[in-house]
């Protein structure tokens, strides 16, 4: 039967409605899915079928640096979780298991980096003048995603793009993972495509504390958790490191020369480089014989003071700011031609009496900190002294 005109012209209508109702669809699926892709962690739950099935397509190459350069689009947004209690001794007393390292393989099939940092919700990222001190050049405000670390600790990735006071992402090739405990894990690299560069991640009781190096270009990014829980991205001025002497502000006309007397400190006897308020101070105890076949490992149990601990925005903090001090030294001795050398950590503890500057504000050697590490019976830091006696150390140090 034939249809009127008027009929056949409302149908053609319609079928042009319903064509462009599944076009436009199917460019909001892509959207979509773009949006996913861009701005957080491709996972197998979040994608949708068609994203999957070219996820699991996609050959393993590195990030392309240039693509994620200059953009915050990348940047999920939340905010800091929670931070599980820890149970420890007195004092915060904590001991350590000998660690074990392992290698990631050179590349980790159908894995998407994992991407460290969110934007704050509370949209503030930049650090108040409270937060941050003299040795900074620049400083952001963001949140750590620790979902994105477990990836790494687990095999899923070995890729991790690390934020930095500007725009610039890091892309970060984890090579190996040292592990102390179920709850700490250092992760250690180099940027992608930079020989001359070092990454240490210390993943420690769900917060982080970390240090990237670009030794050609002498800058330095550091990453912490402040006490408020936020993580604190800042690129360090070196430059500003000079004060060899307990505390700076109580010296500030002090010039080290030969009249100097600080016990070998300063010349590198006891430790090289710079001490100031936040280094570590070394005594040599017993020797001890290697705990690892064939090395020479030099067993250290840390103190620390409450205001270094305050400084650092808590207990895990600190620990943390230990455990990445103890693996610089040994990847120090390392790159020193210093062959089968190791520093272990024993212990942690903190003096319940210690208050910094400690005795004298330009003395950390034998007539302060030092000689009270070195003297168990003298009343002074013997909570650190009978924690690494008890332990076995070879060294003691205190920040």
């Amino acid at each position: 039967m034939k249809q009127p005109k008027k009929t056949v012209f409302l149908m053609a209508a319609m079928l042009a409605v319903l064509v462009v109702i599944l076009f436009l669809w199917t460019f909001r699926g892509d959207s979509q899915d773009a949006e996913v892709t861009a701005t957080s962690t491709p996972t197998p739950e979040s994608l949708t079928p068609r994203n999957k099935q070219a996820l699991i397509a996609q050959p393993a190459e590195p990030v392309e640096i240039s693509e994620r350069k200059n953009s915050d689009s990348i940047w999920r947004v939340g905010k800091p979780t929670l931070q599980q209690p820890v149970l420890r001794g007195p004092n915060g007393q904590r001991k350590f298991e000998i660690p074990t390292t392992r290698e990631l393989p050179e590349v980790i099939k159908n894995s998407a980096p994992a991407i460290m940092a969110m934007l704050p919700a509370d949209g503030r990222e930049e650090l108040l003048p409270e937060e941050i001190d003299e040795h900074t050049l620049r400083a952001r405000r963001m949140v750590l995603d620790p979902n994105a670390l477990n990836r790494i600790v687990n095999g899923e990735s070995n890729h991790l793009l690390l934020p930095t006071p500007g725009a610039e992402v890091l892309d970060v090739k984890i090579e190996k993972i040292r592990t102390r405990t179920e709850q700490t894990h250092s992760l250690m690299g180099k940027i992608t495509g930079e020989e001359l560069s070092e990454v240490n991640i210390v993943y420690h009781d769900g917060i982080v504390h970390g240090i990237v190096a670009r030794y050609d270009a002498n800058q330095h990014f550091e990453y912490r958790i402040l006490p408020d829980g936020y993580m604190m991205v800042r690129e360090l001025d070196t430059a500003s490191m000079t004060d060899r002497c307990g505390n700076p502000s109580a010296d500030v006309e002090h010039t080290c020369d030969g009249t100097c007397n600080h016990q070998g400190v300063e010349s590198g006897d006891v430790a090289s480089g710079d001490v100031g308020a936040d280094s570590p101070v070394v005594e040599a105890g017993p020797s001890a014989e290697a705990d690892t076949s064939g090395w020479t490992t030099i067993d250290v149990v840390v103190g620390y003071g409450a205001g270094a601990r305050a400084d650092q925005g808590g207990v895990s903090q600190m620990e943390a700011h230990i455990i990445a001090a103890v693996d610089r030294m040994t990847d120090a001795f390392a790159n020193s031609l210093v062959t089968n050398t190791e520093m272990m950590l024993l212990g942690t503890i903190e003096d319940p009496d210690y208050v910094f500057p400690g005795s004298s504000a330009t003395e950390m050697g034998s007539a302060d900190e030092l000689g009270d590490l070195d003297d168990g019976t003298d009343g002074i830091l013997d909570t650190v002294s009978d924690y690494s006696a008890l332990l076995g150390a070879d060294l003691t140090s205190f920040v």
